[in-house]
């Protein structure tokens, strides 16, 4: 696997994936890893859906706006605008996504895409292994 500065290539294995999470994206995966993975993936999807309705029929904005639609519900943008207009700058500021007018309105990038397919070809891990990586020892424990 090449990173994504170079030519893009699949993302073959859960331990490629989880390398890309972490040197593209920042993630170590400490804390709710299922959760945070599921965040990302709902709203590349909802940037991928507004993109391919922009490319497919600009003048139907019905399939741009279940995307747009999509990642703001996936955000509770309604309840916290300013955390996810933040969560939305990081993925922009990475790559992932490009943003327009503003930042509530984003189009997935081609990084975006690749790393969108690893995410839905090799997330989640088998049932046990996603069950031990879940687990957070709470604060103060002795584990």
């Amino acid at each position: 696997m090449e990173s994504w500065h170079g030519k893009f290539s699949p993302l073959d294995t859960r331990e490629q994936l989880e390398e890309v999470l972490q040197d593209e994206v920042f993630y170590c995966g400490c804390d709710q890893n299922r959760a945070a993975v599921e965040v990302l993936r709902a709203v590349l999807d909802g940037a991928q859906e507004w993109k391919d309705g922009l490319i497919a029929n600009p003048q139907d904005s019905a399939q741009m706006e279940r995307g747009r639609s999509a990642i703001l519900s996936r955000l509770n943008y309604e309840s916290n605008p300013g955390l996810a207009v933040w969560f939305l700058y990081w993925l922009d500021h990475l790559g992932l996504i490009e943003h327009y007018s503003i930042a509530s309105v984003s189009a997935i990038t081609d990084k975006g895409r690749w790393l969108l397919d690893g995410i839905k070809r090799l997330y989640p891990p088998d049932q046990s292994r996603s069950i031990e990586a879940d687990r957070v020892a709470p604060p103060n424990s002795a584990t």
